[in-house]
């Protein structure tokens, strides 16, 4: 066999020499032949997902596309980049959908990297319009901070409001989320406001009763706090609340209210709702 003699070959002749020799597999590209399908499986390498995106780039609002797109944003087994380059295409092609998926998915989303990612997301592009899904996702306990400050959702919030409006923000979504839709938004407020600290304010504003008549679940929690002399803490308390106050147990509110009057002014205010019975 022939040995080239590099020692008195022109350099350029040398890499050519070299190139040649580089197996062909090496140059080939990667071929996807079902990218909807590809990006539809989770725990991949991320270099088929991108090549998947590449190819239906070309047509960017196709359905299949954008719907595999928003279910990669809180489906488990893709890693950030890869939840942040389909939020960018959505962000694109499909704002709306974006959105209404950020709204269903962001209270529930557990991968905990993408939801700090997510939350300064929305705050670098100040989406005023999705508060409610950072406050009911903020409303859940974490281990994973010290301080709430240091919550994702909070820090977002702090961004578009400022620090010292994050209270008010939070208590006035809470008095304005009438639907019967929004109530478990509603609850999830009050548990939240419950955590930073808030319960006086909560309890003034229940007791006053200044609120439209038709709103019946502060007017629920109003007849509690009048006639059974209970504030409700927790989400549990509010469902129990709102069951003792339908017309059939006007009875047993009244007879608490008897017993509650007749009891020491300081025991009154160690009363919680599972003392009634």
């Amino acid at each position: 066999m022939i040995r080239p003699d590099f020692g008195r070959m022109p350099r350029m002749m040398i890499l050519a020499i070299l190139v040649a020799c580089v197996p062909m597999g090496c140059q080939s590209t990667l071929t996807i032949e079902d990218p909807i399908a590809t990006l539809h499986a989770p725990g991949q390498s991320p270099r088929f997902y991108k090549e998947a995106m590449r190819q239906l780039d070309v047509d960017p609002t196709n359905d299949a596309y954008l719907k595999v797109l928003k279910r990669i944003m809180w489906y488990p087994g893709f890693t950030v980049d890869m939840r942040q380059s389909a939020f960018d295409r959505l962000v694109e092609h499909d704002l709306d959908g974006l959105k209404v998926t950020i709204r269903r998915y962001l209270p529930r989303l557990t991968a905990w990297l993408w939801l700090n990612r997510l939350c300064d997301n929305i705050a670098q592009y100040e989406w005023i319009d999705l508060t409610p899904a950072l406050v009911s996702s903020w409303a859940r306990p974490s281990m994973s901070v010290d301080h709430e400050s240091e919550r994702p959702e909070s820090r977002a919030l702090t961004k578009m409001y400022g620090a010292d409006k994050l209270p008010d923000v939070v208590f006035d979504l809470f008095v304005e989320s009438r639907r019967v839709s929004d109530q478990g938004l509603r609850t999830r407020c009050w548990v939240l406001l419950h955590r930073l600290g808030y319960r006086d304010r909560l309890v003034a504003f229940v007791e006053a009763g200044e609120f439209v008549e038709d709103d019946f679940f502060l007017q629920d929690l109003h007849t509690a706090a009048i006639e059974m002399g209970i504030v409700p803490r927790n989400r549990e308390e509010i469902l129990w609340i709102r069951k003792l106050c339908k017309p059939e147990y006007a009875e047993f509110r009244s007879t608490c209210r008897q017993a509650i009057e007749a009891t020491n002014v300081h025991r009154r205010e160690d009363l919680e709702l599972r003392d009634l019975p």
